[in-house]
C-alpha cells in the first residue's frame, strides 16, 4: 500500500471529513509525515486500558481490531479508524479499553507528542483550535460509550 492510498485512508476518517479541504490537506499531511506503516500480527494488544505511559496512535488502514470495555459491548473496529485518541482527552490521562488485532492488521503508527508538536507547527491558531476540538469530540463519543 503507497503512500497516496495511506492518504486516500486517513481523508475518510469521520471527524477530517468535515474540514475545510485546505485543512484537510494539512492534517493528512502531518500525520503521514508522523507516523510509520507498520503490519501487526492477528491477537497483537495494540492498547492495554489502564496504561498510563504509552503515547502510541494509530491509524487502522487494513483489517479489523477489536475494542473491549467493561462498560459496553465489544466493538469491532473497520478501517479507517483513529485508535489511541481517548487518552489524549481522558482527565485520567490511561487508556480505557484493550484493543486487540483481530487479523493480520496494517497501521499507521505514531506517537501523540510528535504529532501534537508537528500539529502546533504546521496549523494555524484557528485550524489548530478546529482541529482540537473535532478530535475533542471524537474522543468523548469513545469515552461515553
Amino acid at each position: 500500500m503507497c503512500a497516496a492510498n495511506h492518504d486516500e485512508i486517513i481523508t475518510d476518517l469521520a471527524f477530517i471529513q468535515a474540514f475545510p479541504e485546505a485543512l484537510r490537506h494539512r492534517v493528512v499531511t502531518i500525520i503521514r509525515d508522523v507516523s510509520q506503516p507498520q503490519d501487526i500480527k492477528q491477537g497483537t494488544v495494540l492498547l492495554i486500558k489502564g496504561d498510563t505511559t504509552s503515547n502510541d496512535g494509530f491509524i487502522l488502514l487494513e483489517g479489523t481490531v477489536e475494542v473491549l470495555r467493561e462498560d459496553i459491548p465489544t466493538t469491532t473496529v473497520h478501517p479507517p479508524a483513529l485508535l489511541g485518541e481517548v487518552k489524549q482527552f481522558n482527565p485520567l490521562h490511561e487508556r480505557i479499553a484493550d484493543v486487540t488485532a483481530l487479523r493480520d492488521v496494517k497501521v499507521l503508527h505514531f506517537n501523540w507528542e510528535d504529532f501534537n508538536a508537528a500539529a502546533e507547527e504546521g496549523l494555524s491558531e484557528s485550524d489548530l483550535t478546529l482541529f482540537r476540538n473535532a478530535l475533542s469530540e471524537y474522543a468523548w463519543q469513545h469515552i461515553v460509550g
